[in-house]
Order: structure tokens, then C-alpha cells, then sequence
């Protein structure tokens, strides 16, 4: 306690940032109901993916892999995307979209670890719902 304040030491060990960058192709097949302002769809999407990783503390691990890891990495690799979702109208130029789906990607990067060559993968595999604005200029 400190003048009569209970105070706990807290120490970080280790901590990361990452960043994703999927740069790619998405097809939307749009299902257009009659005198509706709602339009459902089904989209897919081809994507290469870089993940920026940024490591503080990690070089201090017991974990040889950890400690390995330089304080920026890149991991690079392919992965796609499949969705549902609802696009609906407020005006010809204005509307709101609403998807649900699943991402599956694996960036990955070969380290040498010990005089041998290790794959590091990160499994980005999950489900996904995004929403937001369409405009059309």
C-alpha cells in the first residue's frame, strides 16, 4: 500500500501489433427482388495477404522461436473469402450493405532457426461480418 492505496506492480512482458493488407479480387453476384429496395447477394474474393507484425519484448522469450523474431516481420500468402449479405436501397446513388462470411488465410514466412529452416504460419481462418455505406458517384 501506498499512502493508504492499494497499488499492484504490473510488468509487460511481451506485446505485438499486427496489421493485415489483403490486396485482391472480389466478384458479387447480386439477386435483385422485383419492386424491392432490398438486393441479396453472394460474394467471393481472391486475396494476397501481407501481415505486418510488429514484436516488443519477444526477443527476451525462452521460447527459441519467439526470441528469433526480429522487431518488425512480414508474413505474405494467398487466402479467400466467402459471404452472404443484404444490400439495401435508400436511393438510386445511396444504401447500406450488411455482410456475414468466412476468411481463410495462412500468411506465412521461413526463418532460419538454428542452422535449419522454419515455416512460421499464422492462421487468420474465421468468420467475418461487415457492414457499410455503398455510393454510387
Amino acid at each position: 500500500e501506498t499512502n493508504g492505496l492499494p497499488v499492484r506492480v504490473e510488468q509487460t512482458i511481451s506485446e505485438s501489433v499486427a496489421h493485415l493488407v489483403p490486396v485482391g479480387l472480389t466478384m458479387r453476384v447480386r439477386m435483385p427482388i422485383a419492386s424491392s429496395s432490398i438486393s441479396p447477394f453472394i460474394s467471393g474474393t481472391l486475396s494476397y495477404e501481407m501481415l505486418f507484425l510488429e514484436n516488443r519484448g519477444m526477443q527476451q522469450s525462452n521460447d527459441p522461436v519467439f526470441a528469433s523474431l526480429e522487431d518488425r516481420e512480414t508474413f505474405t500468402g494467398f487466402g479467400w473469402q466467402a459471404a452472404a449479405g443484404i444490400d439495401f436501397s435508400l436511393s438510386p446513388t445511396f444504401g447500406l450493405i450488411g455482410e456475414l462470411g468466412w476468411h481463410r488465410s495462412s500468411p506465412r514466412q521461413e526463418i532460419e532457426l538454428n542452422g535449419q529452416p522454419v515455416d512460421l504460419k499464422i492462421d487468420l481462418d474465421g468468420p467475418f461480418l461487415r457492414g457499410g455505406l455503398r455510393i454510387f458517384m
